[in-house]
Order: C-alpha cells, then sequence, then structure tokens
C-alpha cells in the first residue's frame, strides 16, 4: 500500500497532476482515462514530513535519491504493467533525470516486493515523460491539436532523456496516448 495513491480506476475517470511550487508556470495537467486496472500515486506528496511514503526518500539530503518525479501511472493492460513516469517543468527543462531516476528504483523496489513475498511477477514497460511549457506564449494555431502528445518524438524508457512535450498549463491527455 502507497500512502500517496491519489487516483484509481474504480473510483475516478481522470487524474489531476499537479505542481506545487508556486512560481511554476504548468501546474497542472489532467488525465483521462478508461475504465480498467490504473491508478496513480505522486512520489513527491509521499516525501512529506506528516506522510513519508518511505525514509529512503526522505526530504533534506542532497543525494539523488532522494529526489522524486511528479507522479507515476501505473497501468496494467493485456498482462503487461506499464509505468508512466511523469515530470511537470515550466520551461526550464532540467534536474528532472534523478527524480524520474529515483522514482524508478522506488518502483522497483515495490516490484521487488510483490516477487520476493509473494511470487507475483509482471512484465514492465516503462515511459519517461517530461511535459513543460513551451518557450514562448505565442499561440501559432487557433485549433486544438487532435493529439495532444507528438507522435513525431519517439516514446522513451530512458530517464535521463525523456519524451519532452509542451503543453498549456491545464491541458487534457488522454491516457492511451501515453501508453503509443
Amino acid at each position: 500500500m502507497l500512502t500517496c495513491v491519489t487516483y484509481s480506476s474504480d473510483q475516478h475517470s481522470m487524474a489531476k497532476i499537479k505542481e506545487n511550487d508556486p512560481a511554476a508556470h504548468l501546474k497542472t495537467v489532467n488525465i483521462q482515462a478508461p475504465n480498467g486496472d490504473w491508478f496513480v500515486f505522486t512520489p513527491d506528496k509521499g516525501r512529506g514530513e506528516s506522510k513519508k511514503m518511505s525514509p529512503l526518500l526522505a526530504v533534506g539530503d542532497k543525494h539523488q535519491h532522494h529526489r522524486a518525479c511528479d507522479a507515476v501511472i501505473a497501468v496494467l493492460k493485456e498482462k503487461v504493467l506499464w509505468l508512466i513516469f511523469i515530470e511537470l517543468k515550466s520551461s526550464t527543462l532540467r534536474n528532472y533525470a534523478g527524480q524520474f531516476q529515483s522514482t524508478r528504483q522506488f518502483t522497483r523496489y515495490l516490484l521487488g516486493l510483490l516477487e520476493e513475498f509473494h511470487e507475483y511477477t509482471f512484465q514492465v514497460e516503462e515511459r519517461f515523460i517530461l511535459l513543460h511549457t513551451a518557450k514562448t506564449k505565442k499561440i501559432l494555431l487557433n485549433k486544438t491539436p487532435s493529439l495532444l502528445i507528438s507522435r513525431h518524438k519517439p516514446p522513451s524508457d530512458d530517464p535521463r532523456n525523456p519524451q519532452k512535450e509542451p503543453v498549456t498549463d491545464g491541458v487534457t491527455l488522454y491516457l492511451k496516448q501515453l501508453l503509443l
């Protein structure tokens, strides 16, 4: 059990990923999701003083393993566990690799516990997506694109080189887009 599960398919059809930094330009991204086997947890929120997801992710030390990304969406689809790691950034695209790496290691720890104590394993696919605001606020088209995630950029399974997608604050993305 994770104290920082914020949305699950048994109770929600949409998940809201929030950035807590008051200076951020990209504060919220909505994920529209169908019924199915999925949940979202927010590891950054789980690092707080009152509710710790794990002391391994304690705040305060300057080590890379004490960092976390904004959200992880876990989706069980056709016997494959998809882990979609999401980080929100406002135009400045830096300091995300450690956040992704630390969170990936924490999910691997959780999966290791399942295997060790419950003899349950998953085939796992990972995706790392960095959602960010554009460097310019100039709107090029007055149309809403049919796909908000670019298919010209390949999905990434590398936390040091995530798929980078410009979005606007409050945008709604579809979970199926993140699984392509």
